[in-house]
């Protein structure tokens, strides 16, 4: 027999999915969604994301005859197509696309919502791996293993350390859940998450009197032979192209992937980089930084847009944002600026 707390759940879950429905109704215009469940959302999310039946079929578990009637059932309670069917696949309509928004908001609030009522007595469980940069990681991916092990400790942690070109292949194969990027270019199955901008410095050796006394512009950094990322990093392609907006030329010498190896270069005065604060936990004292007028890099988390339909993987993004904004906060990096709400 259902205990008085399951049936509180359910009322509550009840009465959120209704108001949300009305919510739906009004900025849907012309649709028919009273009649929406949760399963329904989920199943048309795995379809927006990945653009078709046989590919959502195979990662739900359902066949594909069986999907497409619910999808078909689905536009008919709407009212309207969700999708335009193509050869090649599937594609939203622009119906379609403004139900995604909702549908992934309704889900999040639900998962809440449940984890809120049940309390202790359902865990959430599964297994969430991160993507960043070594430098990133070093900051983060601690912190947030102890933040999870605290609020949800059924919850399994992976950890996964590369660059850009990295992430993105783990995100494709599902190796990674989310990622730390910067300033990634715009992906249609990918939902970008804006953290923190960071601003980017000139970086000498102490005692380099080349080194201007204050802040430059970036038409400067062209007298400084210089040590940076590879082309096909995220900082290196975030820093190309705010320079490639204001005209101005960089003189790269080196070109290495590692941030060790960058700071050892300027250690051999070899060469100058372009480094963010965060860069030196511990060994700041050794070098010069000169803040460079407008040139820092967004970092962003990023992950599959189906990514609320993941309780582990909801809760292990709010707990990377709060492990952000405690690091903002405390002010353990200069230069930083909260883009979170």
């Amino acid at each position: 027999m259902a205990s008085s707390r399951d049936y509180k759940q359910r009322y509550y879950a009840n009465l959120m999915l209704y108001s949300y429905r009305k919510i739906c109704s009004q900025s849907i215009a012309g649709s028919k969604v009273f009649g929406m469940e949760l399963r329904q959302l989920k199943f048309f999310l795995e379809i927006a994301d990945s653009g078709s039946l046989n590919k959502a079929a195979r990662r739900l578990n359902i066949t594909q005859p069986a999907l497409s009637r619910l999808l078909n059932s689905f536009e008919q309670e709407i009212g309207s197509a969700l999708f335009e069917r193509h050869p090649t696949g599937m594609t939203l309509t622009q119906k379609g696309q403004r139900l995604v928004a909702y549908a992934e908001d309704m889900l999040r609030r639900a998962n809440r919502l449940i984890e809120h009522l049940a309390g202790d007595s359902i865990k959430i469980t599964g297994t969430v791996c991160i993507g960043a940069a070594p430098g990133v990681g070093q900051h983060f991916f601690a912190p947030i293993a102890q933040r999870a092990q605290a609020a949800h400790s059924s919850i399994k942690i992976k950890f996964s350390e590369g660059h850009s070109y990295d992430m993105l292949a783990g995100l494709e194969k599902n190796e990674i859940d989310c990622a730390f990027m910067i300033d990634p270019d715009h992906q249609d199955d990918i939902e970008i998450i804006p953290l923190f901008s960071e601003a980017l410095y000139l970086v000498g050796l102490q005692g380099d009197r080349a080194l201007p006394k204050g802040p430059i512009k970036t038409t400067s950094l062209q007298h400084f032979p210089l040590v940076t990322y590879p082309k096909l990093t995220g900082p290196r392609k975030a820093i190309d192209k705010v320079i490639a907006k204001t005209h101005a030329v960089l003189d790269v010498h080196y070109e290495t992937n590692t941030q060790a190896t960058v700071k050892d270069f300027v250690r051999r005065r070899l060469a100058y980089a372009l480094l963010t604060r965060s860069a030196f936990p511990n060994d700041i004292n050794d070098f010069i930084l000169i803040k460079i007028t407008g040139l820092d890099l967004l970092r962003t988390l990023i992950a599959k847009r189906t990514w609320r339909q993941s309780q582990a993987l909801s809760a292990v993004i709010d707990i990377t944002k709060e492990e952000v904004k405690n690091v903002i906060t405390q002010k353990h990096f200069s230069g930083c600026h909260s883009l979170m709400d």
